[in-house]
Parts: structure tokens; C-alpha cells; sequence
């Protein structure tokens, strides 16, 4: 069921050396985490994202309420490994 999945919470842009934070959404795991806007996520679940498709990125980002996932991110030549837990979207607004 759609209602249960979760997500990292990010807005990404595909380059061509992977996607890129382009902004957070505030109160999921990714800004709670520290992850910043500019940020490279290099692999995720140590899998290689820079060949992957957005769809394939955001399907593997997206899944059960309380599960994770782990990402690898350049930041300014430092990779860093962050865990995070999936929550539910913040309910939209018309």
C-alpha cells in the first residue's frame, strides 16, 4: 500500500556524476541527518548511483515506514556514510 511507504526526504538533481541534493524537506531523515543541499549521494544501499535512473534512485529511496537505507555522499571531497530511517511524507497541502 502506497500509505505505508516512507521516504529520505530529498530533492535531487541528475548530473552526470550522480544526483545531487538540491533541497531538503524539513523533518524527514535526510535533513535530521545533516545531509545539505550540494551534497553528491555516490552509492545507496552500496549500490552505485551515478548510472542509475531517477526512477530507480527514488524507487530504491522510497519503502516501509521504519526502514532504511544507507547512503555514501561527497561533500567537498569527503565521503561520509549516513543511515537512514524512512518516514512518511508530510501530508501535502493544496
Amino acid at each position: 500500500k502506497r500509505e505505508d511507504a516512507g521516504g529520505i526526504g530529498v530533492r535531487l538533481d541528475f548530473t552526470p556524476r550522480g544526483p545531487v541534493i538540491k533541497s531538503l524537506l524539513d523533518g524527514m531523515a535526510a535533513s535530521d541527518a545533516g545531509l545539505q543541499d550540494g551534497d553528491l549521494l555516490t552509492q545507496l544501499d552500496a549500490r552505485p548511483t551515478r548510472f542509475m535512473s531517477p526512477r530507480e534512485f527514488v524507487d530504491r529511496c522510497k519503502g516501509p515506514i521504519g526502514s532504511s537505507v544507507t547512503v555514501f555522499v561527497d561533500r567537498d571531497g569527503q565521503t561520509l556514510e549516513v543511515e537512514l530511517v524512512r518516514r512518511a511524507f508530510p501530508a501535502r497541502t493544496p
